[in-house]
């Protein structure tokens, strides 16, 4: 289905609409309903009989993505803890490398194999040894398994003869951690046996807004035995630090004492932690340079000092060999890079690059220009955040329906049989995120502000020239006429049939190639003058006029958003495919 007929059936739904709030609903009109349109009324009716009874309602709204992103932290790696996926948290896999060290809790399997086979399942005891069949015990805790593995055999290969022993670990044993200082949860943690600090970090939370990625302590008896820089790992990939923990070990996490910020013109931006002593040429490094869009070769940077911000330009020069103050921010200057995609009656359409200054103009003469039969009139724009728009929009309006069916429970009911597929239709009705725009080179040089700045994403279209008017709603024949010059309004009416006995002449609805919808009033329908404005490729839509639906009382109020209704859908939606 085109765009133009899921208008024409939109529309359609719309004005007959007003046949059933002058009627009301009952069970019979509930069933024939699509099964989440009939979620919608359902949850709508409890609400108003909630709010009838004296009761609250709290309407909950979803948090809209951009909210999400504004919400998140400057700080570079915060994230890190929070997008990890489960399988980032240790599990009891006892396939590890030999470089594990065996403790209390371990359970081994121990293969006897030759003119004595036996296998045994044994746990490291609190003395830190296994007994071995016909040997006694062996100690082996504090030893990798490695070198277990090799004492073992040594041992079973000494006093048996004719038996070689082979080991495997087939369970790891149980840890406790402290996680302390600035954790997001600080506390004692069970973990298993091959963990180590990261993840600890993980399961108390990750680090909190005020913690140091760049300093944290692992601690062991009371001594610090080793001192972590996490962006070794998060930001160049060294995970230098699987230095397992031992149940008992502290992870300390201190605050952080260097901040500063990495704004526009970095391959990196946000909050990053520094050392006593860094420079912008570390600084540099940990961003990964300058963007390829880069502008210029000098940097600003805002600095503390004495009570307020200062901004200081320098060179790169100057910039390398500055050492780095807590609050610095630092920005250069770029310009953003994105990509449209240009279709239709150009001579080279395709996907094009553009930066933030690019326009349509330019754009169209960098494709070549438009090929002879491009109908420019008709060109189109279409743009993710007019969508977003548009699609919040459309869920606002069908919200106010399912709230007028409500409105109308307590009254008789005549089911339309088309209506559930019409509700399901403005339900899912797709949108478009058209934005209107002048494609005419020529008054675009005249007036340079006519001329649309475009956006990342954008999607322009250039139709072929198209010579029909298209004439549909409550005439006597409605469909396809062509366009004439000096015909007007009443002329397309009159070649479809003339206008049928429910029309609605006073709110005809024209919408133009470029998008631009209007509404006629009765008085212009039989003006000559107002050919004008009637141009190739437009839609006439005549509605159903509401005041001729016996009992309807209702039609001064939803009238008005008929006629808006008509409007949104015509100017936000492509006329040609």
């Amino acid at each position: 289905m085109n765009n133009l007929h899921k208008i024409i059936i939109s529309l359609t739904f719309f004005f007959s609409f007003s046949l059933l709030f002058a009627q009301g609903f009952d069970e019979k009109f509930l069933t024939g309903l699509p099964k989440d349109v009939r979620e919608d009324v359902l949850k709508e009716l409890e609400v108003s009989q909630s709010s009838t009874e004296g009761s609250t309602v709290i309407e909950r709204r979803p948090i809209s993505k951009l909210k999400l992103e504004e919400s998140q932290s400057e700080r570079y790696g915060i994230d890190f803890f929070n997008s990890v996926q489960s399988s980032f948290m240790p599990i009891n896999d006892p396939n590890i490398n030999g470089d594990y060290i065996l403790d209390f809790g371990d359970v081994l399997d121990v293969y006897y194999i030759g003119v004595l086979n036996q296998n045994l399942t044994m746990q490291i005891s609190r003395d830190g040894s296994i007994s071995l069949p016909k040997i006694g015990p062996v100690i082996i805790s504090g030893l990798t398994l490695r070198q277990a593995s090799s004492l073992i055999q040594a041992k079973i290969k000494a006093s048996l003869t004719g038996v070689e022993g082979y080991i495997t670990l087939s369970n790891l044993r149980d840890i406790q951690v402290l996680v302390t200082g600035e954790s997001s949860y600080p506390g004692v943690y069970t973990l298993n046996g091959n963990s180590n600090l990261l993840h600890a970090l993980n399961v108390s939370g990750g680090i909190s807004e005020n913690g140091s990625f760049r300093s944290i302590e692992i601690k062991r008896d009371g001594k610090t035995i080793k001192i972590v820089d996490l962006y070794d790992l998060i930001i160049f990939g060294n995970a230098s630090f699987t230095h397992r923990l031992q149940s008992g070990d502290t992870i300390y996490v201190p605050p952080a004492k260097i901040l500063a910020r990495a704004g526009g013109g970095f391959n990196r931006t946000g909050i990053f932690e520094f050392k006593e002593g860094d420079t912008y040429k570390d600084l540099l490094t940990i961003v990964g340079g300058t963007s390829r869009a880069a502008l210029s070769d000098n940097y600003l940077i805002n600095t503390y000092n004495n009570g307020k911000f200062q901004t200081v330009d320098l060179n790169i020069v100057e910039l390398l060999s500055r050492e780095i103050v807590n609050d610095d921010s630092i920005y250069f200057e770029e310009y953003s890079i994105g990509t449209i995609s240009l279709k239709g009656m150009v001579k080279f359409p395709g996907v094009y690059s553009i930066t933030n200054n690019d326009t349509l103009s330019s754009i169209i003469n960098r494709a070549g220009g438009y090929l002879d039969q491009a109908y420019t009139f008709g060109g189109q724009i279409y743009r993710e955040k007019a969508k977003l728009l548009e699609k919040e929009n459309n869920t606002n309006l069908y919200n106010d329906f399912i709230k007028y069916i409500v409105g109308s429970f307590n009254k008789g009911v005549i089911v339309d049989t088309t209506l559930p597929a019409l509700l399901q239709e403005l339900k899912n009705k797709e949108v478009s995120g058209r934005v209107r725009a002048e494609f005419n080179l020529n008054m675009i040089a005249l007036n340079k502000e006519l001329d649309t700045l475009l956006r990342d994403g954008d999607i322009i279209f250039i139709p072929k020239y198209d010579e029909s008017i298209y004439v549909y709603g409550e005439v006597v024949s409605p469909g396809t006429t062509r366009y004439e010059y000096q015909n007007s309004l009443s002329d397309y009416v009159k070649f479809t049939g003339g206008l049928s006995p429910y029309a609605d002449s006073s709110r005809i609805v024209v919408i133009s190639p470029d998008g631009k919808p209007s509404i006629k009033s009765r008085n212009k329908l039989f003006n000559q003058q107002d050919s004008f404005d009637i141009y190739p490729g437009s839609v006439i839509y005549v509605p159903r006029d509401l005041n001729q639906v016996e009992g309807l009382r209702i039609a001064e109020v939803v009238a008005p958003i008929f006629s808006s209704l008509a409007l949104s859908l015509a100017s936000l939606s492509a006329i040609n495919d």
